[in-house]
């Protein structure tokens, strides 16, 4: 086995989801979407020599039934002289994309420790059985930054990577999340595609014209003020597209009645991540993050919460040789 001599680690970003553009037209591609790598929170995860496989830390099932997919894709069999070592994950159906970032970082770990060949965005997914809607958190652990993908022509098709843009890194991203609850996954999840009607093709065009004309131009220009209107438009149109299951564009009245309550503080940049808990909220710089963090730990309305200061990330996850023998 060609096997490394040194400990492999990933850091992989978190992933925050402004909404889908489109389902349920066949005349569309399927899903698509824009969202943004952000850091802290992050996923991290060892690699190291074992006399056979050892999985420690937070969520070692989950790694678990991961590792056994990546090795029916690759074909590896059961031999894997490994030590996984769970450091850091992202709380899971939080709105964060944990599950991508979990499972690609455990896929690209074992190839790297294993010197296996390299592999791209689509291979490296395929390889633990993701990417199925959304691929933002897929391009995104490659590359980082502001991703704008275009949707999947098939169930089996593959979602171009249509543009990345970096922000400014001056910028930063709150994000509130309450402690108890979770967004919708799994069956639940499949449930609500299937309730849920088609998106008229009027309101996907909409959606990519906001994408297009309006937030990418203002992100790649640094203007704040535009890119946060129309990060907030994008959303509330593509929440409304599930107020079927949601009752609205947002998941829950606590969820809108916070992003309102934002907006009102004159944060326009406001949303929901995915199906939440997660709302994100952006600033132009970290003074006026610490002033809103602190402003909100200070409101019982969000005692219950968790709340983080983000950064952009613009790298995609970050795999590292520790301690190498040579």
């Amino acid at each position: 086995m060609n096997v490394a001599d040194s400990v492999i680690q990933v850091t992989a970003p978190s992933r925050i989801h402004f909404g889908l553009m489109s389902f349920g037209q066949a005349s569309w591609k399927q899903f698509g979407g824009v969202g943004l790598m952000v850091e802290p929170p992050c996923c991290r995860l060892s690699f190291e020599s074992a006399d056979q496989l050892e999985i420690s830390g937070d969520q070692s099932d989950r790694v678990h039934d991961i590792v056994d997919r990546w090795s029916d894709a690759t074909r590896w069999g059961s031999d894997l002289r490994c030590r996984i070592h769970v450091h850091q994950t992202l709380r899971p159906h939080s709105g964060l994309g944990s599950g991508t970032q979990l499972a690609l970082s455990v896929a690209a770990g074992l190839n790297r420790f294993f010197r296996l060949p390299y592999k791209g965005p689509d291979d490296l997914a395929r390889s633990v059985s993701r990417a199925r809607r959304s691929t933002v958190g897929t391009y995104g652990f490659f590359h980082g930054g502001l991703i704008w993908e275009s949707g999947k022509s098939g169930p089996d098709g593959t979602s171009r990577l249509e543009q990345r843009v970096v922000l400014p890194s001056s910028w930063r991203i709150l994000l509130i999340c309450r402690r108890r609850g979770h967004g919708m996954f799994g069956e639940g999840e499949q449930h609500a595609f299937d309730r849920v009607a088609p998106v008229p093709t009027d309101i996907s065009t909409s959606l990519k014209n906001e994408v297009a004309g309006h937030m990418l131009p203002a992100a790649r220009e640094g203007r704040f003020q535009d890119f946060s209107e129309s990060v907030y438009r994008y959303g509330h149109r593509a929440g409304m597209c599930f107020s079927g299951v949601q009752g609205g564009p947002f998941a829950d009245a606590w969820q809108e009645q916070l992003i309102q309550r934002l907006r009102s503080w004159n944060l326009p940049g406001v949303g929901q991540s995915s199906w939440g808990p997660t709302v994100f909220a952006f600033t132009e710089n970290e003074r006026i993050a610490d002033d809103f963090a602190a402003r909100l730990r200070d409101d019982p309305r969000t005692a219950d919460t968790d709340i983080t200061i983000s950064r952009p990330n613009d790298c995609g996850a970050r795999i590292e040789v520790l301690n190498a023998s040579c």
